[in-house]
């Protein structure tokens, strides 16, 4: 009924194959399907039947066309339509299948934490960002919020990636923490990162990065007092405070 098909990977589309009998009597047909894509046709309701004379007589079959993304977007793929006596093949006839585009994509990295940061000071990893759809995509890349006073900063944040069927399909991108000088070494910060559609919409995978901060000791001594007069057999005191400079509780 059609000699090319456009649908999407996981999508559907049906057709109808129409065989003619062009012998001198009637014949049991056999219709099947061949080529490297031959699996992404189905015949619904029976694959043979009687292929009736009666001068120029037809039977039909109904198709089902189910592509997977194992090409690229776009790419055609020819399936031969057969009808066959017994294992003799009588005709042939191209379906021509155009796929359609897939998407998705994948975060990873290679180490989940960030340990021991010193307050004040920064941090970096890596995250690797990975197409899984079968043709050219653009993705955005968000961190989480963060505590007042910590930044994420991102080498990229849009990256547009290559077939998943190509070694362009992947790109890894530096993510860099910096702590505020008074993080607490009590604070352990999580910062998920996602990637989702340049487009809008969920996203198709997260990773989260565990951020640990130093402990840092110090201390300050002040007094009001530094020099007194007493007479003698006098007690003369000379009081001071002591302030925890550090970002942890502390002994002195």
């Amino acid at each position: 009924s059609k000699s090319t098909s456009s649908v999407q990977p996981g999508g559907e589309d049906t057709l109808t194959a129409i065989f003619t009998n062009d012998g001198n009597s009637d014949w049991t047909i056999r219709a099947d399907a061949a080529g490297p894509k031959a699996a992404w046709v189905s015949f619904v309701g029976g694959s043979s039947g009687l292929l009736p004379y009666g001068g120029a007589g037809t039977k039909s079959f109904s198709l089902k066309v189910n592509p997977d993304d194992s090409v690229n977007a776009g790419e055609e793929q020819t399936v031969y339509i057969q009808g066959k006596d017994g294992t003799n093949l009588k005709c042939n006839a191209e379906l021509t299948i155009i796929v359609g585009q897939s998407y998705g994509a994948t975060i990873s990295m290679i180490s989940s934490q960030l340990n021991n940061i010193e307050p004040g000071t920064s941090a970096t990893t890596s995250v690797t960002v990975e197409n899984t759809g079968n043709g050219v995509d653009s993705f955005r890349i968000t961190p989480s919020s963060v505590p007042s006073g910590w930044t994420v900063q991102l080498e990229e944040t849009l990256v547009t990636l290559d077939s998943k069927h190509t070694p362009n399909r992947k790109d890894t991108i530096d993510v860099t923490v910096t702590l505020p000088d008074d993080a607490l070494a009590t604070e352990v910060v999580n910062i998920d990162l996602s990637i989702a559609p340049n487009s809008g919409g969920q996203p198709y995978d997260d990773v989260t990065l565990s951020v640990s901060v130093a402990a840092v000791h110090g201390f300050e001594a002040d007094s009001t007092a530094l020099t007194q007069t007493g007479k003698n057999g006098n007690e003369v005191k000379f009081p001071f405070n002591i302030e925890n400079t550090g970002n942890v509780e502390d002994s002195f």
